[in-house]
């Protein structure tokens, strides 16, 4: 994904854009594509990815570990992300992100229902912290 801005009279300005012909030319050659442009929305914040990470995967794997699955915190987090981010951009590890804000918070909030109802646990929401 590249980051393009458009300027106040409809100008393109691409950033990185040699990079990006380069990945076109590797990846795509002779090949048809489809490029879809859309305005970015406001991305999830660097306090709800710090939640997760530092916060609610923790919690995750203490509870998980009560109920018989002692995970590592790395596999906590993969099972989380497979499960409420699949399908979503999103590099954890170096916490870029195109999930808005909105859909963070409901798949936060989906991980503190099922830590709830499945292993019994009380996860804070981060506005509740």
């Amino acid at each position: 994904m590249y980051t393009v801005d458009c300027d106040s009279k409809g100008n393109l300005i691409m950033y990185h854009r040699d990079k990006m012909i380069a990945e076109c030319k590797e990846h795509f050659s002779g090949k048809r594509l489809v490029i879809t442009i859309q305005e970015q929305g406001s991305s999830a914040t660097q306090k709800q990815i710090k939640y997760f990470k530092g916060y609610l995967i923790p919690q995750v794997k203490k509870g998980m570990r009560d109920v018989g699955y002692p995970l590592s915190e790395r596999q906590v987090e993969s099972y989380l992300m497979d499960q409420y981010f699949r399908g979503l951009k999103w590099n954890s590890d170096d916490a870029s992100t195109d999930i808005t804000k909105e859909i963070f918070s409901d798949r936060l909030r989906e991980i503190v229902e099922w830590g709830h109802e499945y292993l019994g646990i009380a996860i804070d929401l981060p506005n509740a912290r």
